[in-house]
């Protein structure tokens, strides 16, 4: 006696197929698990600028993600700074002297949150609690001193060039580059002379006394 008919079992497959499809979508994102996440709590974080940081980036513990930025919004106090409220697994235990820095993977990379955890002699950090970072580095400004720099080098390179001011002189200045070579050489052969025979340098110091 055949209790089920073909359509049936094909409807009872696919059934199973969906749940199964549904359960894995709920079990694992990212290769993490969300139906079983570790307990997490959460902390906020005050920066004055934050760079490009968006919600969503990593939180790193030496290099290791240990949780996410979940929120950034503006805040008066009294001037306008930025509050991050970052999530991070309950195990990562920080302590009050912790520092929060935002940089970045490589030049241009993603940003993120960096904490240095601090000394194991301090408090540690309870949930909820506000504390300040390090504000990221502004790229735009980094370019901009590399510039002047830059422009600072070509002058001092075209002063040289010119013969102006002393190592200028010494460059384009022949009579005083070969003075300055005969001097050099004649301190290396007193060096020389005193290292190989000491005891002249106290017998001229006697005839002078004389």
């Amino acid at each position: 006696m055949r209790f089920f008919t073909n359509e049936v079992k094909v409807g009872i497959a696919v059934a199973i197929a969906i749940v199964i499809l549904i359960f894995s979508a709920f079990i694992v994102e990212k290769g993490e698990v969300r139906g079983f996440r570790t307990r997490e709590y959460t902390i906020k974080v005050i920066f004055n600028f934050v760079g490009g940081l968006t919600e969503t980036a990593p939180v790193r513990l030496a290099g290791v993600k240990v949780g996410q930025v979940d929120k950034i919004r503006f805040i008066q106090e009294p001037t306008t700074k930025v509050e991050t409220t970052i999530s991070l697994k309950e195990v990562v235990q920080l302590r009050e002297d912790a520092q929060f820095s935002i940089t970045t993977v490589g030049l241009l990379g993603e940003k993120y949150i960096e904490i240095t955890p601090g000394s194991l002699d301090t408090p540690i950090i309870e949930p909820g609690a506000i504390l300040v970072g390090q504000d990221a580095v502004d790229i735009g400004e980094v370019f901009t001193s590399a510039g002047e720099a830059m422009e600072d080098l070509g002058g001092i390179i075209s002063s040289v060039r010119g013969g102006k001011g002393t190592v200028g002189k010494l460059v384009t200045d022949k009579e005083l580059s070969d003075n300055l070579s005969a001097l050099i050489k004649n301190l290396r052969e007193v060096s020389e002379e005193v290292k190989e025979h000491p005891w002249k340098l106290f017998r001229e110091k006697k005839e002078k006394k004389k």
